[in-house]
């Protein structure tokens, strides 16, 4: 893993198996000798890669406006469901994320936390629990509340377009 390298990991539907593994590399860069495609590769993962720069602008910032996974390009439902075991984040209706506030929720009752990503309903889903080591490491036991920030576009190649009055 390198710095703006990048890994993939390719799943046929209602499959297990990563079909990405072990296959060859293309890489590309005008920076640096040092991005070379033996840097991008770990020897488990196709990884394809191309770049002018190191870092190309985090995002692809601006998106182009075709983009319908673009997060400026369209309507999106953030959500969080907080259960008395778990909490579990989603975008549009798609959960991507589940966190069990107890040892044993996800993983082998063990005293560690742990993570790893599942496909449930064949989707990726990142499980994750936590272990709580000490009396103190109960957060999700007390009331909380949630601030929700959002910002609105300005002129070009900023998020969501110039100003309307």
């Amino acid at each position: 893993w390198g710095y703006s390298l990048f890994e993939f990991e390719v799943y046929a539907a209602g499959s297990n198996t990563n079909i990405a593994l072990i296959r060859s590399v293309t890489a590309s860069s005008i920076q640096a000798a040092d991005l070379a495609a033996s840097n991008a590769v770990d020897g488990q993962t196709s990884t394809r890669w191309s770049s002018a720069l190191r870092n190309p602008g985090y995002g692809n910032y601006p998106p182009s406006l075709s983009d319908p996974n673009a997060g400026s390009n369209g309507w999106h439902t953030y959500g969080i469901d907080w259960y008395q075991d778990r909490i579990e984040f989603f975008v549009d209706d798609n959960v991507y994320h589940i966190h069990y506030l107890n040892d044993g929720g996800a993983f082998a009752v063990d005293g560690y936390d742990q993570a790893a990503v599942k496909l449930i309903n064949g989707r990726r889903v990142k499980l994750s629990e936590y272990s709580n080591h000490f009396p103190e490491w109960h957060p999700f036991e007390r009331k909380m509340y949630i601030i929700l920030s959002a910002g609105v576009g300005g002129s070009m190649y900023t998020y969501g377009g110039p100003i309307s009055l």
